[in-house]
């Protein structure tokens, strides 16, 4: 076997002790090429986006060092904190090494978490609640202001846990919601000039509550050339069970089946269209449902069939022109002189 490249990391574990939250952490890991041949590091791969490789040494000569430089941006992250970066090389014994970053991030006041997240149910009249912990670190007093929320679809309401030191944030989400997603602030003023103001945001990604998958059925060009089966699944996303019933398309020769995959909130319907199916573009084809959800006591599924494509009309062909007896503007030219026959002697 001829040469290789051999690598070799001084501290594959860089422990980078206790560290500001909201601050940069610069690492450096230090490896030599302990082999015969030229070392050449193709890759540098973080597990996260928090991490981020700076230049690091891509070719090394055998007995020399090189170097791997990172950034840690601890602004996300509070407590204890370990994070992994993959590093590629063309050592044939070891072409892939795991680094280790480790410390613990300290933050003035810890809020834990930064959001809350809901995930509500249109029409329904319940809220839902999510807890913030804020925590003081600080050796000092810290006291903190009634909590204002920007958006009326979400309420907060501040508890003491423990004074000056521990509190809790309940956020609350009030009904009813529509369709998409909702955002807001929670903003707490602090007597800590560590951190002035605490803010949380609130996102509200709310579900329909009877959800049609797909909307609508496209049904393949007509007339089709062999019976079709295509499905709906209908979703209950609301607190209470639902019944579905009365499955009907008002389509001529097709066929539809109702089915229910789990009690009262998962739905299944299949539709069969027969052979030789077209559905004209002014015929409003659909499937219908009837449910118990006060909302919603109807379900139509519109169905569509592709259009057949535009012809191209064929070329008329154009009657030949009579000759114009119309006389020309210009003369015609002579004829040419006849040839002159010489006498014979």
């Amino acid at each position: 076997m001829g040469a290789t490249p051999t690598i070799e990391f001084m501290n594959p574990v860089h422990d980078f002790g206790k560290a500001n939250g909201g601050s940069v952490v610069n690492i450096s890991y230090v490896f030599t090429n302990t082999g015969k041949a030229e070392l050449e590091v193709t890759g540098v791969q973080p597990g996260c986006g928090c991490t981020v490789p700076g230049q690091w040494s891509r070719k090394v000569a055998p007995g020399q060092t090189g170097s791997i430089p990172l950034q840690f941006n601890t602004g996300s992250y509070s407590g204890p904190v370990q994070k992994s970066v993959t590093v590629t090389c063309n050592d044939p014994a070891h072409p892939t090494s795991i680094l280790q970053l480790k410390g613990v991030v300290w933050k003035a006041v810890d809020v834990n978490p930064m959001y809350a997240i809901f995930n509500p149910v249109a029409d329904s009249p319940t809220n839902e609640a999510r807890t913030v912990r804020i925590v003081n670190n600080t050796d000092g007093p810290m006291t903190l202001s009634p909590p204002e929320v920007n958006n009326k679809s979400f309420t907060a309401e501040l508890k003491t846990l423990k004074p000056d030191k521990e509190f809790e944030l309940t956020i609350k989400t009030v009904p009813p919601f529509s369709s998409g997603t909702v955002q807001g602030m929670v903003t707490i003023k602090t007597t800590s000039t560590n951190a002035p103001t605490i803010s949380v945001n609130a996102i509200a990604m709310v579900q329909q509550s009877i959800m049609v998958m797909p909307s609508q059925l496209m049904v393949p060009m007509g007339p089709l050339a062999t019976s079709t089966k295509m499905g709906v699944t209908i979703r209950n996303n609301s607190p209470t069970n639902i019944v579905v019933s009365e499955p009907s398309v008002n389509v001529a020769g097709c066929d539809v089946n109702l089915q229910e995959l789990q009690a009262g909130r998962v739905f299944n319907v299949i539709v069969t269209f027969p052979t030789g199916l077209e559905i004209t573009p002014a015929q409003k084809a659909e499937v219908s449902l009837k449910t118990t959800h006060p909302q919603h006591p109807t379900i139509k599924v519109p169905i569509y069939q592709v259009p057949r494509p535009a012809q191209t009309p064929a070329a008329v062909p154009q009657p030949a022109q009579p000759r114009s007896t119309v006389p020309s503007a210009f003369p015609p030219p002579p004829a040419p002189p006849a040839p002159v026959k010489q006498a014979q002697r």
